[in-house]
């Protein structure tokens, strides 16, 4: 993988020094790109917590290199994500992304387009999304603190300069961190564990960390309908359930892709001052259920959010203190699901057919003769004989197919699908 990031460097600077040969001078931006990072309010333990990364330029650019690193162990990278930025969808010349197995640190490059003309790049703009930083928060965070998401150089390997290629220039940006603080108003979050496609029931909790007692709430979330389906939004087994809640209204599926929930604690008399106690934690007051799309075959992160005006009439994210309606902080969540995996048994260089390349690939693998050869992104595709392990006994099989009229890998082949007998080994794909 650094041979492949100092390789696309040396393109991009190829690039720029051919367009100064040949006359290729296209106008340099008047001033500096800015690279920015929101904030958010967070609790000790939060997972998931969502840091936008965004770009405004006024030339185009064909390429950005990024450090960033948080200014405490408290605070841990998870994932950089491309969902709904202007980078999702492009046809990518190349894209690294690399964590530090601690998540103190990621450093990316992508580069949309290295040979003059500059054929692909990104137009200018302001305030243009190209990913969202996923960060989770150590129990040890102290929830009086404040915590930077920085932009640092020097991360990764080799390591990353803060930088954007723009019209054929090299061009150090202006950065802004990422300010992470303890929460310090009446707070709203999501807390779930990692989906599968075709999951019937996977459970997402809405928690609450509420500064004095509430009377009531409202929610409203948004999701995306084509990889999620909402079955149930409720109150069982929560703070809201134990206190007694006398009225509880959901709305799912009016229209796809919201859920709103509607709870008043104490209107039925006799008034007995039913409340959620403000107890300095942050505990789940709701629950939503949803149905993972069997379709998703590959790893994504899908967003679910806190989206205010939602249905009809429109329903905020509130609480209702004193009698009174209070906005929270919202903090929305991008959850992971792993996706099924299709693929082609034998194929181990994931060309979609099987050829000589496949051998020598899966013997360079597991006599480990190349170790600089790209890391194996399918390990079930290299079980050619599917007997659940990768052994040399799998590149013999394929060699005995391809040249000695042996039999064929078994299912799926010789078209991809996913694994009709799935085991422990694993694939990316």
């Amino acid at each position: 993988m650094s041979r492949l990031k100092l390789r696309m460097r040396s393109i991009l600077g190829v690039g720029i020094l051919l367009g100064a040969i040949c006359g290729f001078s296209p106008p340099v931006p008047a001033q500096a790109p800015l690279l920015e990072l929101s904030s958010s309010e967070v609790y000790p333990g939060q997972t998931g917590v969502p840091f936008e990364l965004r770009l405004s330029h006024v030339g185009s650019v064909e390429g950005i290199e990024i450090g960033l690193a948080p200014s405490s162990s408290t605070v841990l990278i998870a994932e950089v994500i491309l969902n709904g930025g202007v980078l999702e969808g492009l046809d990518l010349e190349f894209s690294s992304i690399q964590i530090d197995p601690d998540g103190q640190a990621a450093s990316i490059l992508w580069t949309l387009d290295s040979s003059v003309p500059f054929t692909t790049f990104l137009s200018p703009g302001d305030d243009q999304l190209l990913a969202t930083v996923i960060c989770d928060i150590d129990e040890d965070f102290l929830a009086a603190s404040t915590v930077l998401l920085e932009f640092v150089d020097g991360v990764g390997t080799p390591p990353a300069t803060n930088t954007v290629h723009s019209s054929s220039v090299a061009l150090t940006p202006q950065t802004t961190a990422g300010t992470i603080t303890g929460f310090s108003s009446n707070h709203f979050s999501f807390d779930t564990l990692p989906a599968f496609a075709g999951e019937l029931d996977h459970l997402v909790d809405v928690v609450v960390n509420n500064s004095v007692n509430v009377q009531g709430f409202s929610l409203a979330i948004t999701y995306d309908p084509a990889i999620l389906n909402c079955t149930s939004f409720g109150i069982e087994d929560t703070i809201t359930d134990v206190t007694g809640a006398e009225f509880v209204e959901e709305i799912i599926n009016v229209v796809p892709g919201q859920a709103i929930l509607g709870v008043l604690l104490d209107v039925i008399p006799p008034y007995n001052s039913q409340m959620i106690p403000a107890s300095g934690l942050a505990l789940p007051f709701a629950k939503l259920r949803f149905e993972v799309s069997e379709t998703v075959t590959s790893n994504v992160a899908t967003p679910i959010r806190f989206t205010d005006n939602i249905g009809t009439p429109p329903i905020e994210n509130l609480l209702v203190i004193a009698g009174s309606s209070v906005l929270p902080v919202t903090v929305d969540t991008f959850l992971p699901i792993r996706g099924i995996a299709i693929f082609l048994r034998g194929d181990a260089d994931g060309s979609l057919d099987l050829d000589l390349a496949d051998v020598i690939q899966s013997v360079f693998y597991v006599t480990n003769q190349c170790p600089e050869c790209p890391p194996i992104t399918c390990m079930v595709a290299l079980d050619a004989n599917d007997d659940g392990g990768v052994d040399i006994a799998d590149g013999v099989w394929v060699a005995n197919y391809l040249f000695t009229q042996g039999p064929p890998p078994p299912p799926p082949f010789p078209d991809p699908g996913p694994d009709p007998t799935p085991d422990t080994l694993t694939c990316d794909n």
